[in-house]
Order: structure tokens, then sequence, then C-alpha cells
């Protein structure tokens, strides 16, 4: 287990003690976050933030189910990844023009093996995405 800890797309907000990525601006690395595979191994890091970025990515589904299967492949079990992103319903979130998708806790929650199989048993009406692209994330906070 390695300690290694990504700020992706901080823009103007680097923080210490991570590496600072964004493609704009003078990050640690400049890397753009729809390019793959990303340039970390398998299992590599511990803690990912995307503060306000996750929301600008993947316009296109296939782009932006690629970014979760590369965040999935770089973290380590246990890692931890912290997601901020404004209120898909605000106004913070419809007078942007970069935001090109709405991330929602329910949406997040597809990305869960666990509750893939639950929703599959059930019979819910739910795409099974965690199960598709063999990921497996677990929201443990939504606030």
């Amino acid at each position: 287990m390695t300690d290694l800890r990504l700020n992706l797309g901080c823009g103007a907000q680097p923080m210490a003690g991570y590496i600072n990525v964004d493609r704009f601006g003078t990050p640690d690395l400049s890397f753009d976050l729809e390019t793959f595979p990303y340039p970390w191994e398998d299992n590599s890091v511990a803690e990912i933030e995307l503060h306000h970025v996750l929301e600008h990515l993947g316009q296109q589904t296939d782009v932006y189910l690629k970014i979760i299967q590369e965040l999935y492949r770089i973290c380590q079990p246990g890692a931890t990844v912290h997601i901020t992103v404004p209120h898909h319903r605000s106004d913070r979130f419809f007078h942007d023009p970069t935001h090109v998708r709405p991330i929602t806790p329910v949406g997040l929650s597809m990305f869960s093996k666990r509750l893939n199989r639950e929703w599959q048993e059930s019979g819910k009406a739910f795409t099974l995405l965690a199960l598709y692209l063999d990921v497996d994330f677990e929201l443990t906070q939504c606030s």
C-alpha cells in the first residue's frame, strides 16, 4: 500500500501533500482527465480529491464511464475518493456552461456491486453499472 494522494482537477486550489493535477494552470502534473489510461499504476492511490471537477467531465457517456473505471483501477483497496459537486438542481449547476453532467448520490450508487446485486435480486430497474464495468465503489457519506 502507498500513501499516494491525488487532487484531480485542482485548478487554482492545490493541496499540500497531494499531487495536484489539471490540464490548465500550473499544477504538479498537467494532464487531461478525459485521456486514458491515467498515468498511475493499478491499486496505487490511497486518496483522491475531486472538488467541483466531475460535473465538468464526461459529456459523452462512454468517456464518463471510462473515468469511473480509471478511478477504480488506480485506487488501492480501501482508498477514499472525495467528490464535491454542486447540487444538480441548483443555479450553480445550471448557470455554468462548462457543467456537462449532473452528479447525484443515486447515480454514484450505481457503481456499487453490493447495491447492483440487491437491485438485481429485487428486480429493480436500475442500470447495473458496477457489474457491467467491473468497478466497486461504496457511497459512504452524502451531505
